[in-house]
């Protein structure tokens, strides 16, 4: 049993390679991110509709988020402001980022 509430989750980080799929456990450090899972993206990403519970977007990286994607974030997202981050929403059907506190 993991002790610390809701957020004792595992970090996981985007490193790609194998496949530019989100569901490629191979694509992370740590396996595929579930819902109380920080992730850490290191390299250019398209989410998918999925909900994670923290995310941390390094510095010169693109996240972007497809047409018809909903990418909920459960308690935190980070951008390093150090340098240029890019997040990316398409146009046209509606894609959705919902970031909440709870």
């Amino acid at each position: 049993m993991v002790s610390g509430g809701l957020f004792a989750q595992k970090k996981t980080t985007y490193i790609g390679g194998t496949a530019t799929g989100w569901a490629t456990a191979s694509n992370w450090s740590n396996g595929i991110p579930t819902s109380k899972d920080t992730i850490i993206v290191s390299k250019n990403l398209n989410a998918i509709s999925t909900t994670v519970g923290k995310v941390v977007v390094n510095s010169g990286v693109t996240l972007s988020i497809p047409s018809g994607v909903t990418f909920n974030v459960v308690k935190d997202m980070f951008c390093m402001l150090n340098s240029r981050v890019t997040l990316l929403i398409a146009k046209g059907t509606p894609s959705y980022l919902n970031i909440r506190q709870d």
